[in-house]
């Protein structure tokens, strides 16, 4: 998979979400309620965990307008490649936002 992130005032990000409605997520948190004894790091590494079991790309179904954005997107950043971040430079400014991240939570 590979993750588009032009620079300047055109920039976007692409991110597919399913929509889960509020009182859903409040029943199932009142399921469990050994989540209220995790500590933050606990809870972060669970939602980690849930969300990769999750997210299976290949259960992910796209509208043809979704496609048909993501391509458009793709060939924008085809044609304008100086207007993008290479993936290394998102991924080592990720990497240290987490680990300022961990020092204050």
């Amino acid at each position: 998979m590979t993750a588009i992130f032009p620079n300047g005032q055109n920039s976007f990000k692409v991110c597919i979400f399913r929509q889960i409605k509020y009182s859903e997520h409040v029943m199932i948190k009142e399921k469990i309620p050994q989540l209220k004894k995790l500590s933050k790091k606990e809870k972060r590494i669970l939602a980690g965990e849930l969300w990769d079991e999750a997210m299976d790309i290949d259960d992910i179904e796209l509208t043809d307008d979704q496609k048909k954005l993501l391509d458009e997107r793709i060939e924008y950043a085809k044609a304008h490649p100086e207007e993008m971040i290479p993936w290394q430079s998102v991924k080592e400014d990720l990497t240290k936002k987490i680990q300022w991240l961990r020092l204050y939570y």
